[in-house]
């Protein structure tokens, strides 16, 4: 098993009696840095990526590894990156979500469901004044195998 199977192994392990879950594991045997992903159905806290750090570097001091010098980070995907899998659509629910389908076309709108293979956004409320003049929209569902990339959209008030 190679470094970083030997790191996702030991993820999944940390993981495993959790609600939390590996999103993404960025590094290969060639580099020396690793960033682990991990989220939640109900997001993850500081405390818990400590806890999941923790639990790896345990059990790689305990493993005979090769020589070669590495570090890693395990934190959150952060509100700046895509969404990567299909679970982490459900805590989005009621947020404004901007999808980039395979074609290259976007979509925006509020995420209202999750299923196995699509999902269901409707479109923003209109505000102030332009509600009296606004056409009232429906629901569409977009499939899962279209979407290329979804991205939260952050809005500040």
């Amino acid at each position: 098993m190679n470094l970083e199977e030997t790191l996702k192994a030991l993820v999944e392990e940390a993981l495993a009696a959790t609600d939390l879950f590996l999103v993404e594991l960025k590094g290969n045997s060639t580099q020396t840095k690793f960033q682990i992903a991990i989220d939640g159905d109900n997001g993850v806290s500081i405390g818990q990526c400590s806890q999941v750090s923790r639990y790896v570097s345990r059990k790689l001091d305990e493993m005979e590894l090769p020589e070669k010098a590495f570090t890693y980070e395990v934190s959150s995907p952060g509100a700046d990156l895509p969404l990567k899998m299909l679970r982490q659509y459900n805590k989005h629910i009621g947020r404004t979500l901007e999808v980039t389908l395979n074609d290259g076309t976007k979509q925006t709108g509020v995420l209202e469901a999750v299923s196995n293979n699509e999902i269901v956004l409707a479109p923003e409320p209109v505000k102030g004044h332009q509600k009296k003049n606004a056409v009232p929209q429906t629901p569409w569902s977009v499939l899962v195998d279209d979407i290329k990339e979804t991205r939260v959209v952050l809005k500040f008030k």
